[in-house]
Protein backbone atom coordinates (compact mmCIF):
# COMPACT_ATOMS: atom_id res chain seq x y z
CA UNK A 1 0.00 0.00 0.00
CA UNK A 2 1.73 3.27 -1.39
CA UNK A 3 2.36 6.15 1.50
CA UNK A 4 1.45 9.68 -0.18
CA UNK A 5 3.66 12.83 0.43
CA UNK A 6 2.41 15.79 1.94
CA UNK A 7 1.96 17.55 -1.41
CA UNK A 8 -0.94 15.06 -2.49
CA UNK A 9 -2.20 14.68 0.71
CA UNK A 10 -2.85 18.74 0.67
CA UNK A 11 -4.75 17.99 -2.73
CA UNK A 12 -6.74 15.76 -1.67
CA UNK A 13 -7.70 17.61 1.45
CA UNK A 14 -8.14 21.10 -0.87
CA UNK A 15 -10.48 18.37 -2.81
CA UNK A 16 -13.46 17.58 0.17
CA UNK A 17 -16.63 19.69 0.95
CA UNK A 18 -15.82 21.12 4.27
CA UNK A 19 -18.57 20.92 6.84
CA UNK A 20 -20.73 24.54 6.82
CA UNK A 21 -18.90 27.30 8.46
CA UNK A 22 -21.42 30.19 8.37
CA UNK A 23 -20.23 32.36 11.48
CA UNK A 24 -16.36 31.58 10.65
CA UNK A 25 -16.79 32.57 6.85
CA UNK A 26 -18.74 35.47 7.39
CA UNK A 27 -17.36 37.32 9.40
CA UNK A 28 -13.55 36.05 9.48
CA UNK A 29 -12.92 36.11 5.60
CA UNK A 30 -11.35 39.73 5.62
CA UNK A 31 -7.85 37.43 4.79
CA UNK A 32 -6.02 34.13 5.56
CA UNK A 33 -3.05 35.26 7.21
CA UNK A 34 -0.51 32.11 7.99
CA UNK A 35 2.42 32.82 10.23
CA UNK A 36 5.82 31.36 10.92
CA UNK A 37 5.59 31.84 14.77
CA UNK A 38 4.01 29.94 17.33
CA UNK A 39 2.18 33.05 18.01
CA UNK A 40 0.05 35.27 16.31
CA UNK A 41 0.82 38.95 16.42
CA UNK A 42 -1.90 42.17 15.00
CA UNK A 43 -1.48 45.82 15.45
CA UNK A 44 -4.71 47.70 16.10
CA UNK A 45 -5.34 51.60 15.76
CA UNK A 46 -6.86 53.24 18.52
CA UNK A 47 -10.26 55.07 17.60
CA UNK A 48 -10.55 58.13 16.99
CA UNK A 49 -13.35 60.98 16.35
CA UNK A 50 -12.05 64.00 16.93
CA UNK A 51 -13.23 67.35 15.59
CA UNK A 52 -10.63 69.48 13.70
CA UNK A 53 -10.42 72.48 16.11
CA UNK A 54 -11.36 76.64 14.82
CA UNK A 55 -8.18 78.28 14.40
CA UNK A 56 -7.73 82.07 12.81
CA UNK A 57 -6.34 81.94 9.51
CA UNK A 58 -3.93 84.25 10.48
CA UNK A 59 -2.54 81.94 13.27
CA UNK A 60 -0.19 78.88 13.44
CA UNK A 61 -2.03 75.48 13.50
CA UNK A 62 -1.45 73.40 16.27
CA UNK A 63 0.37 70.42 16.08
CA UNK A 64 -1.58 67.05 17.76
CA UNK A 65 -0.15 64.41 18.71
CA UNK A 66 -0.71 61.04 16.03
CA UNK A 67 -3.48 58.42 16.80
CA UNK A 68 -1.78 55.46 18.62
CA UNK A 69 -1.90 51.73 18.12
CA UNK A 70 -1.33 48.86 20.05
CA UNK A 71 0.23 45.43 19.12
CA UNK A 72 -1.70 42.32 20.67
CA UNK A 73 0.02 38.96 20.55
CA UNK A 74 -2.49 35.48 20.98
CA UNK A 75 -1.01 32.38 20.80
CA UNK A 76 -3.92 29.93 18.70
CA UNK A 77 -4.62 26.60 19.76
CA UNK A 78 -3.17 23.38 17.91
CA UNK A 79 -4.63 20.81 16.86
CA UNK A 80 -3.88 17.61 15.37
CA UNK A 81 -6.86 14.65 15.01
CA UNK A 82 -4.68 11.41 13.81
CA UNK A 83 -5.77 7.69 12.97
CA UNK A 84 -3.89 4.01 12.87
CA UNK A 85 -5.33 2.93 9.49
CA UNK A 86 -5.34 -0.93 10.41
CA UNK A 87 -3.76 -3.11 6.71
CA UNK A 88 -6.85 -5.38 7.52
CA UNK A 89 -9.07 -3.09 6.93
CA UNK A 90 -8.21 -3.18 3.12
CA UNK A 91 -8.56 -6.68 2.92
CA UNK A 92 -12.47 -6.36 4.18
CA UNK A 93 -15.72 -5.20 1.87
CA UNK A 94 -15.61 -1.66 1.95
CA UNK A 95 -19.53 -0.09 2.30
CA UNK A 96 -21.25 0.01 -1.48
CA UNK A 97 -18.96 -2.07 -2.41
CA UNK A 98 -20.12 -5.16 -4.47
CA UNK A 99 -21.06 -8.18 -2.21
CA UNK A 100 -18.38 -10.41 -3.25
CA UNK A 101 -15.70 -7.22 -3.29
CA UNK A 102 -14.48 -5.83 -6.41
CA UNK A 103 -11.68 -3.73 -5.42
CA UNK A 104 -7.94 -4.92 -4.71
CA UNK A 105 -6.31 -4.14 -1.16
CA UNK A 106 -4.53 -1.27 -2.44
CA UNK A 107 -8.17 0.35 -4.06
CA UNK A 108 -9.56 -0.28 -0.60
CA UNK A 109 -6.33 1.44 0.66
CA UNK A 110 -6.91 4.56 -0.76
CA UNK A 111 -10.84 4.66 0.01
CA UNK A 112 -10.09 4.57 3.58
CA UNK A 113 -7.48 7.24 3.21
CA UNK A 114 -9.44 9.30 1.33
CA UNK A 115 -12.59 8.99 4.06
CA UNK A 116 -10.22 9.39 7.18
CA UNK A 117 -8.71 12.44 5.65
CA UNK A 118 -12.17 14.13 5.05
CA UNK A 119 -13.43 13.12 8.71
CA UNK A 120 -10.02 14.95 9.95
CA UNK A 121 -10.84 18.46 7.96
CA UNK A 122 -14.38 18.02 9.34
CA UNK A 123 -13.23 18.24 12.74
CA UNK A 124 -11.22 20.70 12.05
CA UNK A 125 -13.56 22.47 10.13
CA UNK A 126 -16.05 22.12 13.10
CA UNK A 127 -13.74 23.55 15.46
CA UNK A 128 -12.81 26.60 13.53
CA UNK A 129 -16.72 27.31 13.42
CA UNK A 130 -16.96 27.06 17.51
CA UNK A 131 -14.01 29.11 18.02
CA UNK A 132 -15.58 31.76 15.67
CA UNK A 133 -18.87 31.38 17.33
CA UNK A 134 -17.54 31.45 21.13
CA UNK A 135 -15.68 34.51 20.12
CA UNK A 136 -18.67 36.68 18.84
CA UNK A 137 -20.36 35.47 21.81
CA UNK A 138 -18.24 36.12 24.48
CA UNK A 139 -15.63 38.22 22.99
CA UNK A 140 -12.58 36.02 23.77
CA UNK A 141 -11.91 31.88 23.07
CA UNK A 142 -11.16 29.89 26.00
CA UNK A 143 -9.06 26.40 25.04
CA UNK A 144 -9.44 23.88 27.58
CA UNK A 145 -9.16 20.36 27.20
CA UNK A 146 -7.93 17.45 29.52
CA UNK A 147 -4.62 17.31 27.65
CA UNK A 148 -4.12 20.97 27.64
CA UNK A 149 -4.08 23.56 30.23
CA UNK A 150 -6.21 26.01 30.21
CA UNK A 151 -5.79 29.18 28.30
CA UNK A 152 -8.22 32.28 27.73
CA UNK A 153 -7.81 34.42 24.62
CA UNK A 154 -9.21 37.65 25.51
CA UNK A 155 -9.78 40.24 22.97
CA UNK A 156 -10.90 42.89 25.11
CA UNK A 157 -14.82 43.54 23.95
CA UNK A 158 -16.13 46.00 26.02
CA UNK A 159 -18.24 44.88 28.71
CA UNK A 160 -21.30 46.15 27.66
CA UNK A 161 -21.45 44.13 24.41
CA UNK A 162 -22.26 41.00 25.98
CA UNK A 163 -26.18 41.14 27.37
CA UNK A 164 -28.31 38.92 29.35
CA UNK A 165 -31.88 39.99 29.69
CA UNK A 166 -33.40 39.42 32.97
CA UNK A 167 -36.25 38.33 34.06
CA UNK A 168 -39.47 40.57 32.77
CA UNK A 169 -36.94 42.06 30.23
CA UNK A 170 -36.90 38.64 28.25
CA UNK A 171 -38.18 37.92 25.22
CA UNK A 172 -41.44 36.47 25.34
CA UNK A 173 -42.38 38.06 28.62
CA UNK A 174 -45.50 40.58 28.52
CA UNK A 175 -45.01 44.18 26.93
CA UNK A 176 -41.07 43.07 25.86
CA UNK A 177 -40.77 44.22 22.46
CA UNK A 178 -37.60 42.46 20.53
CA UNK A 179 -37.17 45.05 18.00
CA UNK A 180 -36.59 47.94 20.25
CA UNK A 181 -34.34 45.61 21.83
CA UNK A 182 -32.21 44.82 18.62
CA UNK A 183 -32.39 48.89 17.60
CA UNK A 184 -30.76 49.39 21.39
CA UNK A 185 -27.92 46.60 21.10
CA UNK A 186 -27.30 48.14 17.32
CA UNK A 187 -26.77 51.86 19.12
CA UNK A 188 -24.51 50.67 21.95
CA UNK A 189 -22.52 48.82 18.65
CA UNK A 190 -22.49 52.28 16.82
CA UNK A 191 -21.13 54.09 19.95
CA UNK A 192 -18.26 51.07 20.19
CA UNK A 193 -16.99 50.80 17.20
CA UNK A 194 -18.74 53.53 14.81
CA UNK A 195 -20.02 50.35 12.90
CA UNK A 196 -23.28 49.29 11.87
CA UNK A 197 -24.31 45.87 13.06
CA UNK A 198 -26.60 44.96 9.90
CA UNK A 199 -26.44 41.45 10.60
CA UNK A 200 -28.91 39.55 12.91
CA UNK A 201 -28.59 36.08 13.55
CA UNK A 202 -30.38 33.82 16.02
CA UNK A 203 -30.81 30.72 17.58
CA UNK A 204 -34.16 28.90 16.98
CA UNK A 205 -35.88 29.91 20.43
CA UNK A 206 -34.76 33.42 19.80
CA UNK A 207 -35.89 34.13 16.22
CA UNK A 208 -39.60 32.32 17.57
CA UNK A 209 -40.12 34.49 20.04
CA UNK A 210 -38.62 37.47 17.45
CA UNK A 211 -41.34 36.52 14.89
CA UNK A 212 -44.09 36.27 17.66
CA UNK A 213 -43.91 40.21 18.06
CA UNK A 214 -47.00 41.54 16.42
CA UNK A 215 -45.32 45.12 16.24
CA UNK A 216 -42.93 43.40 14.45
CA UNK A 217 -45.52 41.36 12.11
CA UNK A 218 -46.16 44.54 10.35
CA UNK A 219 -43.57 46.33 9.22
CA UNK A 220 -41.13 43.08 8.49
CA UNK A 221 -40.27 43.66 4.74
CA UNK A 222 -40.66 39.79 2.87
CA UNK A 223 -40.16 40.67 0.21
CA UNK A 224 -36.71 38.44 -0.36
CA UNK A 225 -39.67 35.00 0.13
CA UNK A 226 -40.18 33.36 -2.98
CA UNK A 227 -44.09 33.22 -2.33
CA UNK A 228 -44.52 36.68 -1.41
CA UNK A 229 -45.49 36.26 2.12
CA UNK A 230 -43.57 35.50 5.24
CA UNK A 231 -43.80 32.13 7.60
CA UNK A 232 -44.13 33.96 10.96
CA UNK A 233 -44.70 30.81 12.70
CA UNK A 234 -40.44 30.32 12.36
CA UNK A 235 -38.26 27.75 10.34
CA UNK A 236 -36.82 24.49 11.29
CA UNK A 237 -32.88 25.00 11.06
CA UNK A 238 -30.11 21.94 11.48
CA UNK A 239 -30.33 19.68 8.82
CA UNK A 240 -27.24 19.84 6.16
CA UNK A 241 -27.63 22.31 3.71
CA UNK A 242 -30.25 24.27 5.96
CA UNK A 243 -28.13 25.53 8.79
CA UNK A 244 -28.88 29.23 7.95
CA UNK A 245 -32.50 30.23 6.83
CA UNK A 246 -33.55 33.84 5.83
CA UNK A 247 -36.36 35.21 8.01
CA UNK A 248 -36.65 38.77 6.55
CA UNK A 249 -35.62 42.45 6.76
CA UNK A 250 -36.06 46.02 8.05
CA UNK A 251 -34.04 48.76 6.48
CA UNK A 252 -30.99 48.99 8.05
CA UNK A 253 -30.97 45.08 9.16
CA UNK A 254 -31.20 41.55 8.28
CA UNK A 255 -32.25 38.70 10.33
CA UNK A 256 -31.06 35.32 9.81
CA UNK A 257 -31.60 31.69 11.80
CA UNK A 258 -28.88 29.65 12.25
CA UNK A 259 -28.12 26.09 14.09
CA UNK A 260 -26.10 23.70 13.64
CA UNK A 261 -25.04 20.77 16.19
CA UNK A 262 -21.75 19.45 17.10
CA UNK A 263 -20.91 15.95 19.11
CA UNK A 264 -19.34 16.34 22.82
CA UNK A 265 -16.93 13.80 24.27
CA UNK A 266 -20.02 11.97 25.49
CA UNK A 267 -21.27 11.46 22.57
CA UNK A 268 -24.39 13.78 22.58
CA UNK A 269 -25.50 16.25 20.06
CA UNK A 270 -25.08 19.63 21.26
CA UNK A 271 -26.15 23.26 19.91
CA UNK A 272 -22.96 25.27 18.60
CA UNK A 273 -24.79 28.18 18.68
CA UNK A 274 -27.28 28.94 21.67
CA UNK A 275 -30.91 28.49 20.73
CA UNK A 276 -31.77 31.50 23.09
CA UNK A 277 -28.57 33.50 21.30
CA UNK A 278 -28.75 36.57 19.04
CA UNK A 279 -25.78 38.20 17.24
CA UNK A 280 -25.46 41.62 15.50
CA UNK A 281 -22.47 42.06 13.67
CA UNK A 282 -21.28 43.10 10.24
CA UNK A 283 -18.12 42.85 8.16
CA UNK A 284 -17.21 45.59 10.89
CA UNK A 285 -15.78 43.24 12.77
CA UNK A 286 -12.75 42.86 10.40
CA UNK A 287 -12.32 39.52 11.26
CA UNK A 288 -9.02 37.11 9.58
CA UNK A 289 -8.30 33.51 9.49
CA UNK A 290 -5.25 33.11 10.71
CA UNK A 291 -3.14 30.26 11.69
CA UNK A 292 -0.19 30.00 13.82
CA UNK A 293 3.70 28.07 12.62
CA UNK A 294 3.18 24.06 12.26
CA UNK A 295 5.23 22.76 15.28
CA UNK A 296 6.32 19.37 13.35
CA UNK A 297 9.96 18.92 12.41
CA UNK A 298 9.07 18.13 8.71
CA UNK A 299 7.28 21.45 8.42
CA UNK A 300 7.89 23.91 9.94
CA UNK A 301 6.21 26.82 8.31
CA UNK A 302 3.11 28.63 7.68
CA UNK A 303 0.24 26.38 6.86
CA UNK A 304 -3.41 26.14 7.02
CA UNK A 305 -3.29 22.07 7.16
CA UNK A 306 -0.42 20.30 7.26
CA UNK A 307 -1.57 16.45 6.66
CA UNK A 308 0.79 13.64 7.01
CA UNK A 309 1.37 9.96 7.07
CA UNK A 310 3.56 7.33 7.66
CA UNK A 311 4.04 3.62 9.16
CA UNK A 312 4.46 2.00 11.96
CA UNK A 313 6.47 -1.29 11.67
CA UNK A 314 5.18 -3.09 14.87
CA UNK A 315 2.49 -3.78 15.40
CA UNK A 316 2.10 -2.83 11.41
CA UNK A 317 -0.36 0.15 10.83
CA UNK A 318 -0.82 3.38 8.77
CA UNK A 319 -0.72 6.56 10.79
CA UNK A 320 -2.93 9.22 8.88
CA UNK A 321 -2.47 12.82 11.13
CA UNK A 322 -3.78 16.78 10.14
CA UNK A 323 -2.17 19.48 11.74
CA UNK A 324 -3.13 22.83 12.03
CA UNK A 325 -3.17 25.90 14.13
CA UNK A 326 -6.24 28.74 13.85
CA UNK A 327 -7.38 31.26 15.41
CA UNK A 328 -10.25 33.65 14.56
CA UNK A 329 -8.98 37.33 14.85
CA UNK A 330 -11.67 40.01 14.87
CA UNK A 331 -9.58 43.31 14.67
CA UNK A 332 -12.60 44.74 15.67
CA UNK A 333 -14.31 42.95 18.05
CA UNK A 334 -16.12 45.31 19.68
CA UNK A 335 -18.43 45.94 16.16
CA UNK A 336 -20.09 42.79 17.49
CA UNK A 337 -22.44 42.17 20.04
CA UNK A 338 -24.24 39.42 21.86
CA UNK A 339 -27.64 38.88 23.66
CA UNK A 340 -28.80 36.26 26.00
CA UNK A 341 -32.55 36.65 25.42
CA UNK A 342 -34.01 33.83 27.58
CA UNK A 343 -32.70 31.53 30.04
Amino acid sequence: MQLYDTQTLLGMVSALDRPRRLIFDLFFSTAIVTFDTEEIVFDKLKASRRLAPYVSPLVAGKARTLRGAEARSFKPAYVKPKAAINPSAALKRRPGEQLLGNLSPAERFDRILMQEMEDQEAEIARREEMMAIELLRTGKIVVESPDFPKMEIDFARPNGNTVNLTSGARWGQSGVKPFENIKTWAGTVHETSGSHPGLVIMGPGASNKFLADEALQKTLDNRRQTGGSMDFLGAVTGAQGTEAVYLGSTGQFEFWQYQQKYQNAAGSLVDMFPTEGVLLASQGVEGYACYGAIQDVDALQAMERYPKMWNEQDPSVTMAMTQSAPLPVAARIEASLFATVHS
